[in-house]
């Protein structure tokens, strides 16, 4: 991922150098409106290619591919993020989800509605038994808590360097 976006971040600044000597060149004629017309261009061409190559690092950041992945689900099914909170997630998902072991910029919120997050791993593992279904995004740190503290009956849906998204069993 990284790669395809350097590739493109690289090209990017090719084109935009190019530009930029075409526009000292343009400077030293004393045509100033071309000059800065150039200069614009470049900067312009520079910024496109690097959105361009954004799109390589996106899986990366955006939880649209691992929502995709997931099985049609029911009504009553719990939705967690645990350990992490991707803003991507519920959106995608189109649910709200119950943050576990994460505060952030929710402490706010979570203090005034307590019922709406969990504080600990142990609370969260209480609750994954009781659960008819549910599905919850990890951190790599809380999966292995999980499956290694309360050997919790998960399933891994799927895996990205950041999070892993699992079902219950």
């Amino acid at each position: 991922h990284y790669r395809a976006m350097a590739i493109w971040v690289l090209a990017g600044g090719m084109i935009a150098g190019s530009i930029s000597a075409v526009a000292v060149w343009t400077a030293t004629t004393s045509r100033r409106m071309s000059t800065l017309t150039l200069i614009a261009a470049g900067s312009l061409a520079f910024l496109l290619c690097a959105m361009f190559g954004y799109q390589a690092y996106a899986p990366l950041r955006s939880s649209h591919d691992l929502v995709k992945l997931l099985p049609e689900l029911k009504s009553d099914t719990a939705v967690f993020s645990v350990g992490t909170y991707d803003q991507t997630f519920p959106f995608y998902l189109n649910r709200s989800v119950t943050l576990v072991a994460y505060v952030d910029e929710f402490a706010l919120g979570q203090r005034q509605e307590p019922d709406k997050s969990i504080a600990t791993l142990d609370e969260f593992a209480e609750r994954w038994k009781q659960e008819r279904h549910a599905i919850a995004l990890m951190s790599h740190g809380s999966y292995e808590q999980a499956i290694g503290a309360f050997a919790l009956p998960m399933q891994v849906i799927a895996r990205t360097p950041r999070r892993i998204l699992v079902e219950k069993r």
